[in-house]
């Protein structure tokens, strides 16, 4: 009898204190905005790129310590560009003629990071959304920001700005020069994450 008192408080306790346990973290997706911003004006918009493109695209990596990077792509073949920076990589490889996937790894050591903006002066990328449609002259089918299974205790929220013009035209609205990723807390060792969206040749 006494031993079955004891083997029912165990498992009571053990019970009480799984109960009691913090759920796991899951990295999470908050959505996507367009920021207002001023425009810019480009002569073309082409629907495909190759990792020959997207080597031209500035990276801007903002670490929880407030320091910042500025990695840039290199060529790992016709499809993959790689960035490598003091604790994480950013890999993007171009899966089709609307879809590339963008992975970042924390590698560990050094500091968490707190964002990524990509784009700026003398890229030829274009982030390209999928409405309106149809959207600027050449871009073709676009592709908002999707979120795919990734580890970490944060949630990522996406913003879109500077919009493309042709030429003279105002901005259609789907087409931008400046994608920026917020981890809304540390992106931190072991943390991985997986988005895929359409890059556009805009120059």
């Amino acid at each position: 009898m006494k031993l079955g008192n004891t083997l029912a408080l165990a498992l009571l306790a053990s019970s009480t204190a799984l109960t009691a346990a913090p759920a796991a973290s899951a990295a999470t997706f908050g959505g996507f905005i367009p920021v207002v911003s001023l425009p810019r004006s480009v002569a073309t918009v082409t629907q495909s790129v190759n990792a020959s493109d997207i080597v031209s695209m500035p990276i801007a990596v903002t670490l929880c310590s407030g320091a910042n990077e500025f990695p840039w792509f290199v060529v790992r073949s016709a499809t993959v560009a790689e960035a490598v920076g003091s604790c994480y990589t950013i890999r993007a490889t171009v899966l089709s003629a609307n879809n590339v996937r963008l992975e970042m790894n924390h590698t560990g050591g050094g500091n968490g990071i707190s964002s990524v903006k990509f784009g700026g002066a003398g890229s030829v990328i274009g982030f390209d959304r999928t409405n309106p449609n149809p959207g600027t002259a050449g871009s073709s089918t676009g592709r908002d920001v999707s979120f795919f299974p990734s580890i970490g205790g944060w949630t990522l929220r996406a913003s879109y700005s500077q919009p493309l013009g042709l030429g003279m035209t105002p901005p259609v609205g789907d087409v931008y020069g400046y994608l920026a990723l917020s981890f809304s807390s540390c992106f931190d060792v072991g943390d991985f994450c997986h988005i895929e969206l359409d890059l556009d040749k805009a120059n």
